[in-house]
């Protein structure tokens, strides 16, 4: 397992992303029936060096990620989460056999015959570690691998297109197992538009 940074858009976008959270945290503090709330945030994640990427694919938003923080944790704190954040979209696996990418999550749980090759795999499951969510079913990822994989030519069978994108999402911030809602949408926006 890698814990170091596999990449980066820029600083200015690590500043932006920083001053969107923290943001989003202030402007929602004038929603007390939020304070209990757990958010997460997304970093992006990339299969690709930025020289060599094609394809920066967005999303809407995840439904579960790390770092989680509320809108009652101090800044501090938070700051803290987001530099975690930032390596958890980044981290990776590797072993002498298996060369990743941070996106290569994505073809590790595809499914459950996918997912068991690693699972034999002591260090890999540490990593891996099993979940519910089960990549094949999901629209997004089925069209995204798809494109790549025809426009580069890969065989749809490989698991090389991963290595070709920066994935994002429009929202950056959501609520635990769930897409954000408008005030949590405008919250997010607001900084943007300013």
């Amino acid at each position: 397992m890698s814990s170091k940074i596999y990449n980066k858009l820029s600083k200015s976008y690590d500043q932006l992303f920083k001053e969107n959270i923290l943001a989003f945290n202030e402007n929602m503090q004038s929603h007390p029936s939020y304070a209990k709330e757990r958010y997460c945030m997304f970093y992006p994640s990339f299969g690709a060096k930025k020289k060599e990427c094609t394809f920066l694919v967005y999303g809407q938003a995840v439904s579960s990620w790390k770092e989680e923080f509320t809108i009652s944790d101090p800044n501090e704190v938070i700051k803290e989460k987001i530099e975690k954040s930032i390596e958890f979209s980044n981290t990776f696996y590797t072993d002498s056999n298996h060369k990743h990418t941070p996106i290569d999550w994505v073809n590790v749980f595809w499914g459950k015959s996918t997912y068991s090759e690693y699972a034999a795999i002591p260090k890999a499951v540490k990593f891996y570690k099993a979940m519910e969510y089960k990549v094949s079913r999901s629209f997004f990822w089925n069209v995204i691998y798809k494109l790549v994989s025809d426009y580069f030519n890969i065989d749809r069978n490989k698991t090389d297109w991963s290595g070709k994108i920066i994935w994002s999402n429009l929202y950056k911030i959501t609520g635990k197992k769930r897409n954000p809602d408008e005030k949590e949408q405008l919250s997010q926006r607001t900084y943007q538009l300013n």
